[in-house]
């Protein structure tokens, strides 16, 4: 379903990664959390494409999908956004592309997300509406030490093969109804240990851990939502409201986009065939 309203642009996957910092807050309350974290990068994200001083700024559009753990389903809560390489301008009646391989300064992603999820934390804990974990004694503290430690954000434009728009749909989609560890990966179980392979990115192999079944329990709770929470959210004009008819509206600009530039084109690469003169004279 998510495959058929992607529109015939280019995509970025965007991953902004919770810092190691925060993570027993977010633990301790998951709704709470990963409602502000889905706010601050919609926000943040929102707001970046509108306000750069590029010719690419306008309307966004995008969608999020939350995951909560690594290979090792160790806790590493990170936000996955497939954003499309392009907006809208103010009145929504013209779409700008971005460039393909660039979308924004990761810098300054990392600033303003950092930023504007300290600022929600300590809007709440002012308010003592967030439960403090147990092995924190000053979280104002915490808060003010992050000021200087960025959030990890990643940008992967589309590519070739298997990094196209809709792989990358499809394998965000195992993670949406899915549990942490498939069964393929748990090799075998015995003598109260389980052995999970893993792949280790930096190495670039894969690895069996062996673990006990104590550990695993506890891995696999940390992953649990609470009831009713939505792990894949819409933004922008891909928001739920009227997003199959926006979508359906976007298409066309792209496509009479696309007719509209292969015409010139075709038209300029004829220029050679009845004109004599001086081609740069015409450009």
């Amino acid at each position: 379903k998510r495959e058929a309203e992607l529109l015939p642009s280019d995509y970025f996957l965007l991953t902004y990664t919770v810092p190691s910092q925060l993570r027993p807050f977010f633990l301790a309350n998951k709704k709470m959390c990963y409602d502000l974290l889905f706010k601050s990068v919609s926000r943040s994200l929102t707001e970046g494409i509108l306000n750069n001083n590029r010719e690419f700024h306008g309307k966004a559009g995008f969608f999020a999908m939350l995951h909560t753990c690594d290979q090792r389903l160790n806790y590493h809560p990170h936000l996955h956004v497939v954003v499309p390489a392009g907006c809208l301008n103010g009145d929504g009646t013209e779409w700008r592309d971005s460039n393909p391989a660039f979308f924004l300064p990761v810098n300054k992603l990392s600033a303003d997300i950092r930023r504007k999820l300290l600022f929600y934390l300590r809007k709440v804990l002012k308010a003592d509406s967030i439960k403090i974990p147990e092995d924190i004694d000053n979280p104002e503290t915490v808060l003010e030490k992050l000021k200087d430690i960025s959030c990890v954000v990643h940008s992967q434009p589309r590519g070739k093969g298997r990094k196209k728009p809709e792989h990358v749909v499809r394998y965000l989609s195992r993670y949406v109804a899915k549990s942490a560890v498939s069964d393929k990966r748990i090799r075998k179980v015995e003598n109260g240990n389980v052995y999970i392979s893993h792949y280790d990115r930096k190495k670039k192999q894969g690895k069996t851990e062996i673990v006990t079944e104590v550990q695993i329990l506890k891995r696999l709770v940390m992953h649990i939502l609470p009831k009713g929470f939505k792990k894949v959210r819409f933004f922008g004009f891909m928001a739920n409201r009227h997003r199959a008819c926006r979508l359906a509206l976007y298409k066309c600009f792209l496509d009479n986009l696309s007719r509209n530039r292969k015409s010139r084109a075709m038209r300029f690469l004829m220029i050679p065939l009845f004109y004599s003169g001086n081609i740069s004279e015409l450009i």
